[in-house]
Order: structure tokens, then sequence, then C-alpha cells
């Protein structure tokens, strides 16, 4: 059983000492990750990939024993059972963490309660009473911040921090404290836009060399989970294709391919819930390169890279810009650069006939194609234009074992 760590603001109320032992975040530890309560026991379930925000919500809720969180999919469940009561509720379940309510984090137990009415303070574990005013000193509501949640209302009394939920970085925390001037101190730090796993990267250097499933957030309104490549030269790529045996097929409909299909960690299109339309968001602003990472059935891996990369929005057909090749696979992208994206329902080729239903794939296709990796997987080095294939990396339609397309911004 592994336990996951989680970084938790200091609270500085009542603990004068406080401020000279806490100028770093605690760290808790807790929940078995892997594991959630099953079915049955769910009585409320809210989007959001935040720990936090699950457990706030939880701490509002006096039926409410503990949580289940699946940040892939961001979704939080709050649950009227307990492992600690009824441990033999627990069930394997991935890409899912458990955590009872007695083992929040006390200073996140007193940061909500605080918020509550004094009838409602009973609820939270610990707690009890209304919080005293230290010498008629109270602070107003706490300053906003940018891409963070809702501000609670005041007043608060001296010594109460404040913990900003941030949108775009669900992992970190932004937090102000009430001081004895009855002003609020300097926010630690503002909450970052991280629209692609470079940002990611950037903002953060302790995610260099951790590959994995990490959420983006291509404009305000778009929050999604994608494959962080953080290691390949240098890291920061965002994986918009992979493919690693047959178990999720792609000949699918031009709607299936605009909001996405398949897991993140595993075989998918541009992530879990994604569109070709982020693609486009993703490439439009500044110039982004490609890489493609191909593996043959018997072992033998090879790349391509090119220099720029783009994809237009849905009224271009998701038109594609490629060029600047380098690599030792050959260029298989060259025929293709400007067409328009095909799908099974969709036939925007220059062929007479329809290159996706011909090739069993969605792809760029010309009349038709030189590179099919949307194409079938066939399980075997299969020569056969129907397959997921690279033509000029040994001069035939062999089919591949695994591929997969990440992009990051160019000239870095």
């Amino acid at each position: 059983m592994t336990f996951l760590s989680l970084y938790v603001v200091c609270v500085l109320a009542f603990i004068p000492k406080c401020r000279s032992l806490c100028s770093k975040p605690e760290i808790i530890n807790f929940s078995p990750q892997g594991f959630s309560l099953g079915i049955g026991h769910t009585f409320k379930t809210f989007p959001t990939p935040s720990v936090f925000a699950c457990m706030e919500m939880c701490i509002s809720y006096p039926m409410c024993r503990s949580i289940d969180l699946n940040r892939e999919i961001g979704e939080c469940r709050l649950q009227v059972k307990s492992s600690v009561t009824d441990p033999g509720l627990l069930v394997s379940t991935p890409n899912t963490f458990h955590m009872d309510k007695e083992h929040f984090p006390q200073t996140l137990m007193d940061n909500v309660c605080q918020t509550l009415s004094c009838d409602n303070k009973t609820m939270c574990r610990g707690y009890s009473g209304c919080v005293p005013v230290l010498d008629g000193k109270t602070c107003g509501s706490p300053p906003s911040v940018p891409n963070a949640g809702a501000i609670p209302a005041g007043p608060f009394p001296v010594g109460h921090t404040h913990n900003y939920m941030c949108y775009y970085t669900p992992l970190h925390e932004s937090y102000t404290t009430c001081q004895e001037n009855g002003k609020w101190s300097n926010v630690l730090f503002r909450c970052q836009e991280e629209m692609d796993c470079f940002a990611i990267l950037k903002n953060n250097s302790n995610t260099s060399g951790h590959d994995g499933v990490y959420t983006i957030h291509p404009n305000k309104a778009t929050r999604r989970n994608v494959f962080c490549d953080m290691t390949t030269d240098g890291g920061g790529w965002t994986v918009i294709q992979n493919r690693v045996d047959g178990s999720t097929h792609f000949y699918r409909t031009w709607n299936e391919y605009k909001e996405g299909f398949g897991n993140a960690s595993y075989n998918y299109w541009i992530g879990t819930s994604y569109s070709n339309d982020v693609l486009h968001l993703l490439t439009k602003n500044e110039t982004k390169e490609l890489r493609v990472e191909l593996q043959r059935f018997s072992g033998e891996k090879g790349y391509a890279e090119y220099s720029t990369f783009a994809v237009g929005d849905e009224s271009s057909k998701y038109q594609l810009t490629v060029s600047g090749f380098e690599g030792n696979i050959g260029d298989s992208l060259a025929i293709h650069n400007g067409m328009k994206f095909s799908t099974l329902d969709q036939d925007n080729d220059k062929s007479v006939r329809s290159c996706s239903q011909d090739n069993h794939g969605a792809w760029w296709y010309n009349n038709c194609h030189y590179s099919n990796l949307n194409g079938m997987y066939l399980g075997t080095a299969t020569n056969d234009d129907k397959s997921n294939s690279w033509y000029h990396w040994k001069n035939n339609r062999e089919s591949l074992k695994t591929t997969r397309m990440m992009i990051r911004p160019a000239n870095i």
C-alpha cells in the first residue's frame, strides 16, 4: 500500500511559534492510493481534481465520513461510510485514492470550520465553539487571486489563514494570513495558468524526469488530463496520440475524434475527453514542434521531429501545417502538409474515394498516405495499407508496435 504526500499550508492561528517553524508547507501522508469504497456509499459527486476542494466539501457535510477522488477524470465522491469503521469495504480502484475524514489534516479542518456559522461547528472533528477575536481585531474578506476559487465573506480573526484553490494548478496552494493590524499578508504565490506540459515543467522544476498524467488548461474553460513526457530531450512534451496495443480501436467518427477518446495513460487520441479544437488551441498562439516516436515489433525504435506543427480550427477541417523534419525514420508527413483531417464519416482528402474508409483510419490524408498512425493495430509486423504505419522508415507500410505523437513550444 502506497501513500500520497500532500502539501498543506500551516495555519498560524493560536500557534505563536508557528511563524518560525512553518516557513515551508507541512507534509501530510495519507490514504491508500488505488482504492475506493466501491459503489453504494456515495451521497454526492462533484467535478474537481483538487484534493483540498474534495476534503473541504466533505467537511461541510455532517454525514460525510470519507472521500474517493479520481484525479484522472476530475471526480470527487463524498461517502457516508469510512474505511476506519468498515475496512472491508475498500476495493482496488485504479487512479483513485480514498481518505477518511478522521485522517484529514487538522489545519484544513480548522480553516474550513472557521468559515462556518457557530451552529454548524459541531460537525467538525476536534473543533468546537466560535473562533475568538483577538484584541477586537479582524480582517475582512481575503484578497482575490486570479485563477483561484471563490473568496469567503469575512470577518476573520487574527491568525486565520485562507487557502486558495488554484484552477490551473490544483496541486499548488496560494495562501494569505490575517495579521494583527487587521490586514491580510501578501499571498505566498500566485496561481499559474499551465496550458500545456511545458508550462507545468517550467513552473514546477520538481516535475522534471517524472512522466505521467497531468492536468493542463488550454484556456479558462477547458481543463483536461494528458500524458506529459517530462524526460525526453529535456521534457515538457504534451502527448497528443499514444498507442501501445490493440485494445482501443482508432477507426472512429469525426465527433469521436473531435471529443477525444481513450485513456491518457494508455491508448488515446489527444487525451481523455480532449478534442481537435484543443489541438488548435495548443498550437495557434506560438510555434510548436512535433516529435513522433515509433517502435517496430522487432524492438527497433526511431523518431522524427518537426520544427513547425499546427492544426487549424474546425472550420478549416483541422488543416495540418508541418515542416522542418529531422530524425532517423524518414519524413512521412511532408505529403500530408496542408491537408484537412478525414474520418470514416468525413471525407476531406484529395482522393476520388474515401481514404479513411479505404485505409481504416483517421488522418490528414492526401491521396492517400505515407503515414497512417491512426490506422489498424494488427499486432504483428504486417505490410498493409490499413495498418498504423510510417512508410519512409522501411519503405513499406509495416504495422507498428507503438506510436506516440507529442508537442511542445519550439525554440526553447
